[in-house]
């Protein structure tokens, strides 16, 4: 009897972890340390396929932000060069063919709605290349890395981009905040759709010469 009491002893003690110590609190993940990742986009490789544009979000806590820049990160190894700094959010980086140009997304300074830039890949400043009032988006070059195609919602019985600018100004100022649909989607992800569609627009790189590709 005694044997076995004595057996189940030492099979209880083994079964039973030691106390572990108290945890690292230097390495516990906590929500600052989150929030201090740095978080990584969808890259653009350059033509010669040595080098990644990567769009990277750090987010201020205080501010309640993300805030991202452009990166240039050499694909086989080796330290990243941060290539934009500006306080506005840079995003959907695209390299020129002839790996001279990037042109990217913000909205820096004076503009009310997203518009397209461009920037040396060699650094320097970024030029604004649109100023729409109805923004642009989804950068795309054209072979001959002269041109930009990108997208832009407009009201499609509009053709002046000075009307477009003047019902967007009325529709902001309006009090009226019910809307109507007869079509679906009426959503997309956090924000209702209005009665504008999504269209293909190209401009050369100096910003002239804004060439509608889709609507009729």
């Amino acid at each position: 009897m005694h044997r076995y009491l004595a057996l189940g002893m030492l099979w209880l003690a083994a079964a039973v972890p030691a106390q572990s110590p108290a945890p690292d609190s230097s390495r516990l993940l906590t929500p600052e340390k989150m929030w201090a990742l740095k978080r990584l986009g969808d890259p653009a490789i350059t033509p010669d396929g040595a080098t990644a544009v990567v769009p990277v979000t750090n987010y201020d806590i205080g501010e309640n932000k993300g805030f991202t820049d452009l990166w240039l990160v050499p694909v086989a190894g080796g330290p990243a060069r941060q290539l934009t700094s500006d306080k506005a959010s840079d995003t959907q980086p695209t390299v020129s063919p002839d790996g001279k140009w990037i042109a990217f997304v913000s909205k820096r300074g004076d503009d009310t709605e997203n518009q397209i830039y461009v920037i040396a890949t060699d650094g320097g400043e970024a030029r604004r290349v649109t100023n729409l009032p109805t923004g642009a988006s989804v950068p795309k070059w054209f072979p001959d890395s002269g041109r930009i195609a990108f997208v832009t919602d407009i009201w499609t019985d509009l053709v002046r981009w000075e009307d477009q600018a003047a019902r967007k100004k009325e529709r902001g100022e309006s009090k009226m905040s019910a809307r109507v649909w007869n079509r679906a989607p009426i959503s997309y992800f956090d924000h209702f759709l209005d009665d504008r569609e999504p269209h293909l627009f190209s401009v050369a790189i100096d910003g002239s010469d804004i060439v509608a590709l889709t609507r009729m």
